[in-house]
Order: structure tokens, then C-alpha cells, then sequence
């Protein structure tokens, strides 16, 4: 595969590629030059986006585990989002998924939502994303006879709009649902009720 700003080249299995996109299928096993050559120029993407994707696309690599993979990925995903977009790579979702749910960050959370609808995070990444957009969770312990412990968590808000209008508005559901969630333990038994605006 070449890139066009430098002609750098770099040697990928045809397999992975055709089983990563049904574009580089076409391209590599019909009439095209590719399919000739054997060989793929990406003249748009510059070439550090390309072996970035080429290295998620080549994932796991001699052994390569997902942390540091997820560590090559941190901050980056939306520089290889127009490749995986242009030539329909949506069989890598499930691996960035888990590269993100390996090292959260709110960049690579707000690229992936731009390019797969509605994605669906874990309770790790809900978490992250309260912790980073809306603030943090504080707890509150109340003793009470008879009753060994009652602790109540709540989240204290600190919005950060701007990385809250990225989100799709399932994720952004999600988020809001959780910070006026109030939890209750009592004896190691824990409830969960949901809070509303307003005074009853």
C-alpha cells in the first residue's frame, strides 16, 4: 500500500485487507489497476493516518497486546476515520470498541460516534464520559441505628458542553440517566432510583 504525500510504501497481507472492506475486495480481485499491481495508493490521507489504520487493520501484530495498541490509538482515532469511512471498514468496529473500552479517551469517544450510529458503550465508557463531561461522583455516608451503613452518590455537575454535543444523542441518554441515578446501600444491598427536576 502506498500513501500519496511521500510515496512511503508498506507491505500488508491481501487477506486482511479484503476481509476488512469490501472496497479493497473490489479493488484487489476485479479489473482494476490494483488487482494488476497488487498494490494500493491512498493519495488523500497523509502517511502517518495510514500506518496508523494499517496497524489496526494488521491488529495483533506479532503478538502485539491490546494495551499498547490502544496506546497507539489514544487521541488518534479521527485521523484514520475518513479511511475507514471512504473505503467501508465496518468490520473494524468491534476491534476500536475494544481498544477504546481498553484506554478511554473523549477524542477517540466523539470520532467513533461522528462515524458508527448510535455505538454501544459499556458501563466503563459511561462512566468515563460522566467523569470527563459532567463532573465527579461524590459519596455521603449516613449512619443510622439499626442499619449498619447508608451512603448516597450523586454526581456534582461540571458540564463540559462542547464534548457533550459530539455525542449521539443514545450515548448523551445514557450519560444523563446515570448522573441523576442516586444509589442506595444498605447492609451491602444496593437500590438504584432515578431523580427528576422538580419538587413533588
Amino acid at each position: 500500500m502506498a500513501c500519496g504525500d511521500n510515496e512511503d510504501r508498506r507491505n500488508v497481507l491481501k487477506g486482511q485487507l479484503t476481509s476488512c472492506s469490501p472496497v479493497f475486495t473490489r479493488m484487489l480481485g476485479g479489473e482494476f489497476k490494483e488487482g494488476a499491481s497488487s498494490s494500493i495508493e491512498i493519495g488523500d490521507f497523509n502517511s502517518d493516518a495510514v500506518n496508523l489504520f494499517l496497524d489496526v487493520v494488521e491488529f495483533p501484530r506479532n503478538g502485539e497486546s491490546y494495551q499498547n495498541m490502544a496506546g497507539k490509538l489514544q487521541n488518534k482515532l479521527s485521523t484514520i476515520c475518513g479511511i475507514i469511512d471512504k473505503y467501508d471498514c465496518t468490520s473494524l468496529t468491534p476491534l476500536i470498541v475494544g481498544l477504546i473500552e481498553q484506554s478511554p479517551d473523549l477524542e477517540n469517544i466523539v470520532a467513533f460516534e461522528k462515524l458508527v450510529v448510535d455505538p454501544i458503550w459499556s458501563e466503563s465508557v459511561i462512566d468515563y464520559i460522566i467523569k470527563m463531561t459532567m463532573g465527579r461522583t461524590e459519596e455521603r455516608r449516613m449512619p443510622r441505628p439499626g442499619v449498619r451503613t447508608v451512603f448516597f452518590t450523586f454526581k456534582v455537575p461540571n458540564t463540559n458542553t462542547r464534548a457533550l454535543s459530539g455525542l449521539s444523542s443514545k450515548t448523551l441518554a445514557e450519560v444523563l440517566k446515570q448522573v441523576n441515578q442516586v444509589t442506595f446501600e444498605v447492609n451491602g444491598h444496593k437500590q438504584s432510583f432515578f431523580m427528576r427536576e422538580g419538587i413533588d
